[in-house]
């Protein structure tokens, strides 16, 4: 004889396990009041917002770069930086949008519910019918819910200043360099105000979580 038997206990625990099967612990592209911020500088070059720059221009720019670079023109007139045409400049901006991947981690229960295994139990001779059965139970296999890594993709924008100079040792030597953090995508929508945030550490030394739009 052969009879299904399951633990009505493992009912929550199986839907459970679904459920965190895909959770991960780290959520990105949520909305957030601050960003995280590195901006680092080179203390030979004095640079500041009264500094004469030019862009430095991409050779064939596709169109989040494009948007990038109206908003990064907006966003330095803002604060007063001067840009001028390239035999005027003393340091030349590159910009971009950085794609990389972190470090994260995922908790998953990667018990199935739909796969089972068999137990036989021996239970007592029925009257009448001589002799022991075997019931055949199935119960899920379920196994302990577990930490695991689970690197994960975010896109920020990098900026870069190099000097105008004919030394060629300083010529590939970035006077400061500042990133942003925008989530697992930057939008058109956000870019701006992510700009002015970062802008904000524009030729100085920081690294943490910086207030939004401030």
């Amino acid at each position: 004889m052969i009879a299904t038997h399951n633990h009505s206990g493992l009912i929550p625990r199986c839907l459970l396990g679904s459920v965190l099967l895909f959770s991960v612990v780290i959520i990105v592209g949520c909305s957030s009041t601050t960003a995280y911020v590195i901006a680092r500088r080179d203390v030979r070059f004095n640079l500041s917002s009264t500094s004469k720059i030019v862009l430095g221009e991409h050779a064939q720019p596709r169109e989040a770069e494009e948007v990038l670079r109206r908003d990064l023109v907006a966003a330095l007139d803002e604060r007063g930086v001067t840009l001028v045409p390239p035999e005027q400049a003393e340091f030349t901006l590159t910009y971009w949008l950085d794609d990389s991947w972190k470090p994260g981690k995922k908790f998953v229960d990667e018990g199935n519910p739909n796969q089972m295994f068999p137990r036989s139990i021996m239970t007592s001779p029925l009257v009448r019918l001589g002799g022991p059965s075997t019931v055949i139970y199935r119960e899920s296999i379920i196994n302990h819910p577990r930490v695991v890594e689970w690197p994960y993709y975010i896109q920020g924008i990098r900026l870069r200043v190099y000097p105008k100079t004919s030394d060629p040792a300083l010529q590939l030597q970035a006077v400061w360099e500042g990133y942003i953090e925008g989530g697992d995508h930057v939008s058109k929508k956000r870019e701006p105000v992510l700009l002015r945030t970062l802008l904000n550490y524009f030729g100085q030394d920081f690294q943490g979580k910086a207030p939004i739009g401030n």
